[in-house]
């Protein structure tokens, strides 16, 4: 019998390091990249930059989509499995949604959740932004926005 349990023991102890030398975590890496998001030439603080991939391969399931939220300054990080660490290389076109909470007219004890530009930046095909993650860290043109449409 102690034969048998020692010969389980290294049946799973070969096991277990087979299969942690062989696997990966299986994602795709990252590279850092920042950028600027301007309103009206003042930064979009609170301002959510979405990317969505052009590549295919990117879009699978298990791929993050990297986002980044503007700060004071008008900077943000991309994150896509940790805070800052980046986006996977590649096309991306973004969207850029601005949310501010608001008193709801029809309700004052009611609060809502409005997007300052207006939705024109929401949907990444007709945003008009499009950006590229080049395999080393990215530092992106301004994105310079407009509240109203031009006229």
């Amino acid at each position: 019998m102690d034969n048998w349990n020692g010969c389980l023991l290294q049946a799973g102890c070969v096991v277990l390091l087979a299969t942690a030398a062989g696997c990966s975590d299986g994602r795709v890496p990252v590279y850092p990249v920042t950028g600027t998001v301007l309103v009206d030439g003042r930064p979009a603080v609170g301002a959510e930059v979405i990317c969505y991939a052009r590549n295919e391969e990117l879009k699978r399931s298990g791929v993050p989509i990297p986002t980044g939220v503007v700060d004071d300054s008008g900077e943000f990080v991309l994150d896509s499995y940790g805070q800052g660490d980046g986006a996977p290389a590649g096309e991306y076109d973004l969207s850029v949604i601005w949310n501010v909470t608001v008193v709801d007219s029809d309700d004052p004890e009611s609060r809502v959740e409005r997007d300052q530009l207006a939705g024109r930046y929401e949907d990444p095909k007709s945003s008009g932004l499009n950006r590229v993650v080049n395999g080393g860290p990215t530092t992106w043109e301004t994105l310079e926005l407009r509240s109203r449409p031009a006229r």
